[in-house]
C-alpha cells in the first residue's frame, strides 16, 4: 500500500517540475519569445508637456518653432465638473432616426450605410478594418526610437506610444472613444479625458488599408502630440447631437449625444412630426418637417453647406441649425467671392458648394446639391447613376469626344468634367512616399489633363468581351 503511494507521490511530483520547466522555457527565459519589458509610464520622459485646452496653442506653436524633436503632448485632466445635468437629444425636439424608420421604412434601411450615418460611430473591428497584429499595426515615427502602435484588447481599443532611450522602455495608452469618418478616405479617432475630446495621433488611411500619423500640422514630424482639441465645429459636422459645457472649447456631456449626421440634421427636430402624426395616422400632410428638396435653392443648398462649403465658424454655438433657415445666422462663412483650390485648408469638406457654385451648369441653371445626390443612399462606386443625372440636361451628342471615341466615352462623363485630384493638405507628416488620397472636384468644367488621361486610357487595345466575362 505505501508502494503505491509512493508511485504516485513521485509521479505527481515529476508532473509539476514538468511544468515548471515547460513554464520557464516558454514564458520568461525563451529568447526566441523576448523578455516581458518593464515599462515605465510616459509622464517620466523628460520630454512631456502636459497641457490644459487653454494652454494648448501656445505651447504646439512654441513646439514647433523650437523644433523639440521627442516631445510629448498630453492633455491635463479637467479638475472642475462640467455639466451636472445634460440634456438628452429628444430635450431638443431630435428623436431617433429608428423612430423616423417606423413611418420611412426604405429611407431608414438605406441610410444606414450612408455616409453621413457613418461619418461618426464606436469603434469595432467591423468599422475600421486596420489590422490590429504584429507587424501591421505598427507606425513608425521620425524619432528613431519611437513608435505608435494600435491594439486591440478584450475592453476597447487602443493607441500606444513607444519609446525606448539608453535601455529604458516608456509607454503611453490612450483609448480610441470615437471614430471619426466614414472610411471613404480614412477615419480619425477621439479619446476622452474626462469630459474633454482630444483627437489622437494615428488614423487609419483607406488608401494602402494602414495606419498612419494623423493628418495636419498638429502632428508634427519627431513630436508625439495627444492633446489636439477636438471643437464643437469639428463635432457639428460629424453627429446629430452633443451638448457642449459652456465657456469651455473641448468638453462635452458625455452621457447624452447622437453619432452619425441623422435625419434630424436635414429635416430638422422631428419629435413635433412624430408626435403630431402618431396622434393622426390617417393624415398624408407632412407636419412640422422640412423637405429640402422642397426649399427655393438658396435654402436647399444651405442644408449641405453646414458641412460640405470649407471652413465656417458658429455663430453661437452647435447643433442649431433648423433647415428652411438662413445659414448666415447659424455659420460665419467664407465669401463665395473668395478663390478657392484644391490646396483648401479643409479638404475633408474640400469646398463642394464653392466649387460647385463656380461652375456653369449651376450657373446656368437651378440646379441644387439633391439634382445629383441622393443623400438617402450609399452612392459611391456607383458612378452609373451620377452619369445619369448628367443625362437629364445634357446628351451624348453634346461630348465634343464623340468624335474621336464613338460611344464609348459616353458613361465617363464624371471623368472628365469631375475628376479625382490630391488634396496636398491630407499628406501625413512624414509618409510622404505615401499615396495623397484623391476627392472628387465639384467644380464642373473643362479638365485638359482629365480629358487626356481619358483619352489615353480608350485608346489603349481593350480586352476581349469574351475573356473579360461580358456577353457579345
Amino acid at each position: 500500500m505505501k508502494s503505491h503511494w509512493l508511485l504516485w507521490s513521485v509521479l505527481c511530483v515529476g508532473t509539476l517540475a514538468v511544468f515548471v520547466l515547460i513554464f520557464a522555457f516558454w514564458g520568461g527565459d525563451n529568447p526566441r519569445l523576448g523578455n516581458a519589458k518593464e515599462y515605465l509610464p510616459i509622464r517620466k520622459w523628460p520630454r512631456v508637456k502636459e497641457v490644459s485646452t487653454d494652454e494648448y496653442s501656445k505651447v504646439h506653436e512654441m513646439v514647433l518653432r523650437d523644433q523639440l524633436m521627442g516631445t510629448v503632448i498630453l492633455p491635463r485632466v479637467p479638475e472642475v465638473q462640467g455639466l451636472a445635468a445634460a440634456k438628452h437629444p429628444q430635450d431638443v425636439g431630435i428623436v431617433p432616426p429608428q423612430v423616423c424608420g417606423q413611418c420611412h421604412a426604405e429611407h431608414w434601411s438605406e441610410c444606414q450605410q450612408s455616409p453621413h450615418f457613418r461619418t461618426s460611430s464606436e469603434p469595432c473591428r467591423e468599422g475600421t478594418p486596420g489590422r490590429y497584429e504584429p507587424p501591421d499595426n505598427r507606425v513608425e515615427s521620425f524619432h528613431p526610437q519611437a513608435w505608435f502602435e494600435v491594439v486591440a484588447k478584450p475592453n476597447g481599443f487602443y493607441q500606444q506610444l513607444h519609446i525606448e532611450y539608453q535601455g529604458q522602455a516608456f509607454l503611453h495608452e490612450a483609448r480610441m472613444d470615437l471614430v471619426i469618418g466614414s472610411g471613404k478616405v480614412g477615419q480619425s479617432f477621439l479619446s476622452w479625458s474626462k469630459d474633454a475630446l482630444h483627437q489622437l495621433p494615428v488614423s487609419y488611411f483607406t488608401d494602402g488599408a494602414r495606419w498612419g500619423h494623423s493628418p495636419g500640422f498638429h502632428y508634427a514630424e519627431g513630436t508625439f502630440n495627444f492633446a489636439r482639441p477636438i471643437t464643437e465645429r469639428c463635432l457639428d459636422c460629424h453627429a446629430t447631437w452633443f451638448e457642449r459645457v459652456p465657456q469651455t472649447l473641448n468638453r462635452f456631456a458625455r452621457a447624452e449625444f447622437q453619432l452619425g449626421v441623422t435625419c434630424s440634421r436635414c429635416h430638422g427636430p422631428g419629435r413635433e412630426h412624430v408626435e403630431h402624426h402618431q396622434a393622426h395616422p390617417n393624415e398624408t400632410v407632412s407636419h412640422a418637417i422640412t423637405n429640402p428638396a422642397n426649399l427655393n435653392r438658396e435654402l436647399a443648398v444651405a442644408v449641405c453647406a453646414q458641412c460640405h462649403s470649407g471652413e465656417a465658424e458658429l455663430v453661437s454655438t452647435g447643433f442649431r441649425y433648423h433647415p428652411g433657415e438662413p445659414l448666415a445666422e447659424y455659420l460665419v462663412q467664407s465669401s463665395a467671392d473668395a478663390e478657392v483650390d484644391n490646396t483648401t485648408p479643409d479638404p475633408h469638406a474640400a469646398n463642394q458648394l464653392r466649387r460647385l457654385e463656380k461652375s456653369a451648369c449651376f450657373r446656368q441653371s437651378d440646379m441644387t446639391c439633391f439634382t445629383c445626390h441622393d443623400p438617402h443612399r450609399n452612392e459611391r462606386g456607383r458612378e452609373k447613376f451620377l452619369v445619369d443625372r448628367c443625362l437629364k440636361c445634357h446628351q451624348p451628342d453634346d461630348c465634343h469626344q464623340r468624335k474621336l471615341t464613338g460611344d464609348a466615352v459616353d458613361r465617363l462623363c464624371i471623368e472628365c468634367h469631375m475628376p479625382l485630384v490630391e488634396y496636398a493638405d491630407i499628406r501625413r507628416p512624414g509618409q510622404d512616399s505615401m499615396p495623397i488620397p484623391k476627392m472628387r472636384d465639384h467644380r464642373i468644367q473643362v479638365w485638359p489633363a482629365a480629358t487626356t488621361n481619358v483619352l489615353q486610357r480608350l485608346s489603349k487595345p481593350q480586352p476581349e468581351a469574351s475573356k473579360a466575362g461580358v456577353p457579345r
